[in-house]
């Protein structure tokens, strides 16, 4: 891996953020996530570096400024107020002025019906720093469901899930017990890594190396994350104010990476490639491409979430296929009527790629034996042969729910 230029001199900018400039929204930004990754550091046992030491006492200096104690005189910005207080709470003396605060957002929190739910999830997240509360749940019943969806996520929906496990985990510290999350996040930095997002990807593959990752994901994080260092170095050598969100993020995934003690990886073997080449295939119709995606990215993660991730996507390609709707896209851009045996060529294609995965997800020792699944081709209504009709869409009656039997972790 590059060595760590950037490294903990973030804290020596937060030092010197904190020394000077205007107050106003996006100081008080910086002063929580400056709270936020100073807590981590110490969890992860970095603050023993004297530089971490003066951020601390700077943000310290800063939550007993009336700039910051100023906040409290709106009462929308309660949790912008106290975040960074809650933060370092235990790391330095407490101060009475949060203190009675900190009692008041505890009780009052509880009685907003309308917080927005990523909200309340912060909310519970700042008491629970504080001494005041448990750390909020990470899903409910439907997130499996959401999580099998990754293929599909926009840069919003991944940090709906990375921020809810930073804050169910405690920045990961906590072990939530779900199996499923690891594999999903790792998805999330293919994508990230693709989009040339460095925000993203050093907060998604912080996730991943705080889940007790397999060393072969660690290594396809360390590959992946060379693409986007030099870009997001060559920014902070021009100004380090102006990525700073994304050094924070990336101090942390060092520290995090370097906390796990295993040496890099001596050559590339073949695992990123692997990960992005599977990112891509679910993001095509092609079941082919899907089920050589699944088998290439095997060796990388054999667990068996990527199988019901490969599944989902199968299940909606034949879902919107039975509609006989599935290629409508690709018909206006060619002008060109689609073939008449396409949707019953299609569908076999379909059963095979997931019945291929279902037998590989089947071996002995996995979660999900192959008698749970029926994959044989099923006739096919009047919308496939005749495009004048338009029958609702039909599902395997064999199959519960979606389609995907639950991880043992979530029944």
């Amino acid at each position: 891996m590059t060595s760590n230029p950037a490294g903990l001199s973030v804290f020596r900018l937060i030092a010197e953020e904190l020394n000077g400039g205007e107050g106003g929204p996006a100081r008080a930004k910086f002063l929580a996530e400056a709270a936020l990754v100073s807590r981590a550091a110490g969890a992860i046992g970095a603050f023993s570096h004297s530089r971490i030491e003066q951020a601390v006492a700077a943000i310290e200096r800063e939550l007993r400024s009336f700039r910051h104690m100023a906040l409290a005189d709106n009462s929308l910005r309660a949790a912008d107020l106290l975040y960074p207080y809650a933060a370092l709470s235990g790391r330095i003396e407490p101060i009475p002025f949060y203190e009675i605060r900190l009692d008041a957002f505890a009780r009052r929190t509880s009685g907003f019906a309308d917080r927005p739910g990523y909200k309340c999830c912060e909310d519970k997240f700042i008491l629970y720093m504080a001494g005041r509360g448990r750390l909020p749940a990470f899903c409910d019943a439907d997130w499996p469901r959401f999580a099998r969806r990754v293929h599909d996520f926009n840069a919003e929906h991944c940090y709906w899930f990375t921020h809810r496990y930073l804050y169910a985990t405690d920045m990961g510290e906590a072990d939530i017990g779900i199996d499923w999350v690891a594999p999903a996040m790792l998805l999330i930095v293919a994508k990230a890594a693709q989009w040339g997002d460095p925000d993203l990807f050093f907060e998604a593959a912080f996730c991943v190396l705080s889940t007790h990752p397999e060393p072969q994901w660690v290594f396809a994080v360390d590959a992946l994350s060379e693409t986007l260092l030099p870009n997001l170095l060559a920014k902070a050598s021009d100004n380090m104010r102006d990525v700073y969100h994304e050094l924070f993020l990336y101090s942390l995934f060092r520290m995090r990476r370097e906390s796990l003690g295993l040496s890099p990886a001596a050559s590339d073997d073949g695992s990123v490639q692997a990960l992005t080449g599977l990112v891509d295939a679910l993001l095509s119709k092609s079941p082919d491409k899907i089920a050589a995606g699944f088998f290439a990215a095997q060796p990388l993660c054999r667990h068996p979430f990527v199988a019901e991730i490969c599944l989902e996507k199968l299940e909606w390609l034949k879902d919107v296929a039975l509609t006989g709707s599935l290629f409508d896209n690709e018909a206006l851009r060619s002008e060109a009527e689609p073939a008449p045996d396409l949707y019953a060529e299609y569908l076999k294609k379909v059963d095979g790629a997931a019945a291929a995965i279902c037998f590989a997800h089947g071996i002995p020792g996995t979660q999900y034996p192959i008698s749970e699944w029926t994959f044989a081709p099923v006739p096919l209504p009047p919308a496939i042969s005749s495009p004048s009709a338009s029958p609702a869409p039909v599902r395997r009656p064999a199959c519960r729910d979606s389609g995907f039997p639950a991880s043992a972790a979530l029944r």
